[in-house]
């Protein structure tokens, strides 16, 4: 650690990461395109590469020199002496800006796990018998996925309806009192095992991931694009997996634009708060989309080249990587 520390060279970091995610993406958006790749888990994995990649590829793949604008043959020292000199004549500040912005996104980091500790707090274990009918189609749901029941917890002092899936290295899923209250148990159910599909992904751990990645790219656009594609995604995802799981998609649909409806009435504010997970923590328009969606057409079908599509294109992705090292 001491010589990862010693040896970091912010340019080269900035560096690389920029062009690495701005390649990645771009070559990612053409692969979703020219292989239409409709099924959004798969597309979900494809866009974690622009924000994993790089920053696995500074620590693992490419060289540190350590030594800033010095000598050196590789394609990213080269493209560092440029950058040294273009620095130069526009500003001699350029390194001190994306120190700043590096130093707020570390900042993020850790504010937002400050969020996630006092978010847990307000969280509690439903006890045994506590909610019968709740822990009842958990059971079920998780049963017929082939899955493990998550633990149940009520989210306390929220005041309005939520359900979301959080965990570092063990999912559980909160609801609180007032999503019992408003939902039918139909709705209950499609709510749940869209839940649960966000366990099956294992979404809590990328989420958390992504996450920490982005924001210590915080210079860095294609890490915000990738991961608002991502999320997008992966809601889109546990969408087809809860249809799946209940064959109900219109039940789903009603409980999206129940729920959104619920978070109107209680402002804005509500509407942005974190753990607001079945919502996706998105505009009016993109729950519209997600509806639409549900109702108008039926989840993707992949042939068996598609599911290995994705594999073949994070090799070939690293290798490109690997030669440009």
């Amino acid at each position: 650690m001491l010589t990862f520390l010693e040896n970091f060279d912010l340019t080269i970091y900035i560096l690389y990461t920029l062009l690495t995610a701005a390649v990645v993406y771009v070559l990612v958006a053409m692969a979703v395109k020219v292989f239409s790749i409709g099924d959004p888990r798969l597309r979900a994995w494809l866009f974690m590469l622009p924000l994993l990649l790089p920053v696995i590829g500074y620590l693992f793949l490419c060289p540190m020199s350590g030594q800033g604008c010095s000598q050196g043959n590789l394609l990213w020292f080269q493209l560092e002496r440029l950058l040294c000199r273009l620095s130069g004549r526009l500003s001699p500040y350029w390194g001190l800006f994306f120190l700043l912005v590096f130093g707020l996104g570390c900042l993020r980091v850790g504010f937002r796990l400050i969020s996630y500790y006092f978010l847990v707090r307000r969280c509690r274990p439903v006890a045994v018998g506590e909610a019968p009918e709740l822990e009842g189609i958990v059971a079920r749901l998780a049963g017929e996925a082939g899955l493990n029941p998550p633990r149940l917890y009520w989210c306390q002092g929220k005041g309005y309806p939520v359900c979301f899936t959080f965990g570092f290295h063990e999912a559980r899923i909160a609801v609180s009192r007032e999503l019992l209250e408003n939902l039918t148990r139909e709705e209950l159910e499609a709510v749940l095992a869209h839940e649960l599909g966000h366990l099956a992904g294992w979404d809590y751990f990328f989420g958390w991931l992504l996450v920490v990645c982005r924001d210590l790219m915080a210079f860095n656009p294609a890490g915000y694009l990738s991961y608002r594609r991502f999320m997008w995604e992966r809601e889109k995802a546990c969408d087809d997996y809860a249809r799946r799981l209940t064959r109900e998609p219109l039940v789903l649909a009603q409980s999206l634009v129940k729920l959104g409806r619920l978070m109107r009435q209680r402002g804005a504010v509500a509407f942005r708060q974190p753990g607001v997970a079945i919502l996706g923590k998105q505009r009016a328009g993109l729950l519209s989309r997600r509806v639409e969606r549900l109702v108008l057409s039926d989840p993707p079908e992949n042939q068996w080249w598609q599911r290995i599509l994705p594999i073949i294109i994070t090799a070939g992705i690293i290798l490109l990587l690997l030669a440009a090292c």
